[in-house]
């Protein structure tokens, strides 16, 4: 049986987050995630959606796409989320919207989302569960633990430039920075000084090893 990849995200303490305020992200949050649903339709087993108002999820081939979500909504939302990434099998059938669907996939991802919440340290927003090999799974979410310690010290406006870069080059440290900077009229200068105070690059190159290794999980090669 194929495996398959499932991502769940969850505003923290969404419920503290004043009404209206909350309504103007869900529907932003919807905008992007069908910008990314667009995108990727062709790595994307199931669109991502919006389930309990402060959640959502999709079901994908590639975990690249889940990795270049998380770090998109990370450097655009001021408001912190987790993610749970499960890997496994697939009870159910698939949908267009990932609603409904059921099997250890999506039992994982909860199991991982529900490890970051019993966390009381907050030493990561992201787990995954589901890998074969359990030693690299632990290693992985170690690996998060640090991957966590340097993104949350991004502030507003590495990630103005940060969100920029990512809209337009993907989950990538292969362009040019100086074009990338004439694009948007941002001085070179800065751009070169965001990357390297940022480890953008670095964490770029991280985040590409633990999804070449999860993708290997599922059998995708893409």
């Amino acid at each position: 049986m194929s495996k398959y990849i499932v991502l769940i995200g969850d505003v923290i303490k969404s419920r503290t987050i004043e009404i209206k305020e909350r309504n103007e992200f869900q529907q932003s949050l919807e905008k992007d995630l069908n910008r990314f649903n667009k995108k990727y339709k062709d790595k994307i087993v199931s669109d991502f959606t919006v389930t309990l108002g402060d959640e959502f999820q999709g079901f994908l081939y590639d975990a690249k796409v889940a990795f270049e979500v998380i770090t998109y909504l990370q450097v655009k939302y001021s408001y912190q989320l987790r993610y749970g990434i499960g890997i496994g099998e697939l009870y159910t059938g698939i949908k267009d919207k990932s609603i409904g669907m059921d099997g250890p996939s999506w039992w994982n991802s909860r199991k991982a989302l529900e490890a970051i919440k019993q966390n009381k340290d907050e030493i990561t927003n992201i787990c995954v569960s589901g890998i074969t090999n359990v030693l690299l799974e632990e290693l992985i979410n170690n690996a998060f633990i640090f991957v966590h310690a340097i993104t949350k010290k991004w502030n507003t406006n590495q990630k103005k430039i940060l969100e920029k870069i990512i809209r337009t080059y993907g989950l990538n440290n292969e362009f040019k920075q100086v074009e990338f900077a004439k694009k948007f009229k941002i001085d070179p200068s800065k751009v070169s000084r965001t990357l390297k105070s940022t480890m953008f690059l670095h964490y770029v190159d991280m985040i590409k090893s633990i999804a070449k290794i999860i993708n290997k999980e599922v059998g995708f090669y893409g």
